[in-house]
């Protein structure tokens, strides 16, 4: 009965033991030597997951330098469009600036104008050639994006206009509470920009 037991532990020794030119690749899934065919499939899936690795490096490497390239790409068209902008308020201002010395000679046609009988009595060719040449004038101040407002029935905007006088108004004039009843100065305007307010009388009602 021992003998029989020394020999069983022999036999379990031989089997676990492992042959030094075997290597744990070299075996499968069951702890057995793989044969050539299963040793080829085996380093075909090594290769193949190499690749693949070294693929999904390489593309997410590119998603990241595509990503950076994109933040450029919008970056410099960012900049583009600050730079257009700051061109535009550039030549607003400009423009606002030059706008504003040619002001006093609108204003002194205005009031010659406002004046309908004087002006009608002059000799009517220089008449005409005069308001010809302001009308051309004002199409280039409207070309430049140039604004006129302050008128008899706009409504008060200490905004953009600026109110010289209140005008207390009666019961049949209510219907001009807070509008403009009368426009001693004309107010210019390119885009927002306020390049000289209105001034005016607002009609008030009160109670």
């Amino acid at each position: 009965m021992k003998d029989q037991n020394l020999n069983n532990e022999e036999e379990l020794e031989k089997d676990l033991e492992v042959n030094d030119d075997v290597v744990f690749e070299d075996l499968n899934a069951d702890g057995e030597v793989m044969s050539e065919k299963e040793k080829a499939k085996h380093d075909k899936d090594k290769l193949k997951n190499k690749f693949e690795d070294k693929i999904e490096r390489l593309v997410s490497e590119r998603d990241e330098y595509l990503r950076g390239w994109q933040r450029v790409q919008a970056d410099y068209k960012n900049r583009e469009k600050e730079i257009e902008e700051y061109k535009k308020d550039l030549i607003k201002f400009a423009n606002g600036n030059l706008i504003k010395d040619f002001l006093p000679v609108l204003d002194g046609y205005d009031m010659a104008k406002s004046n309908k009988d004087q002006w009608e009595s002059v000799d009517p060719n220089w008449r005409v050639g005069v308001e010809y040449l302001f009308s051309q004038f004002q199409k280039v101040l409207e070309s430049n994006g140039v604004e006129v407002f302050g008128e008899i029935g706009e409504t008060y905007n200490p905004s953009i206009h600026e109110a010289v006088e209140i005008i207390n108004l009666n019961l049949e004039e209510k219907d001009k509470n807070d509008k403009i009843v009368n426009v001693l100065q004309k107010g210019y305007k390119i885009g927002e920009k306020i390049l000289r307010p209105a001034r005016v009388k607002v009609g008030h009602f009160e109670e």
